[in-house]
């Protein structure tokens, strides 16, 4: 029967440390196992977060666009409206 490494080392802590040295190790390994649980969800609402901020960056950059377009248009509009001879309303061309 082939004994792991884990139940050695737990028999090596109990030999040297006694029940108290046994259960310290458990706790200092279940608090190890938590921290790294909570370490791979904190990665993975970083990637999360990193993917919603560059949905966001890319509807800025089109609405930028947009209103950079739409600066241009009205613009070209108001030349054109100023450079337009101005006739009364009732006058014929």
């Amino acid at each position: 029967m082939k004994v792991s490494n884990t139940v050695r080392h737990y028999a090596r802590v109990f030999f040297k440390g006694g029940p108290v040295g046994l259960i310290y190790a458990i706790r200092l390994a279940w608090v190890r196992r938590r921290l790294d649980l909570a370490t791979l969800m904190r990665e993975g609402e970083k990637e999360l977060h990193r993917e919603h901020m560059l949905a966001l960056d890319q509807q800025v950059r089109a609405l930028a666009s947009k209103q950079s377009e739409l600066h241009i248009a009205a613009a070209n509009y108001w030349q054109l409206c100023d450079a337009a001879p101005a006739t009364p309303a009732g006058a014929q061309q």
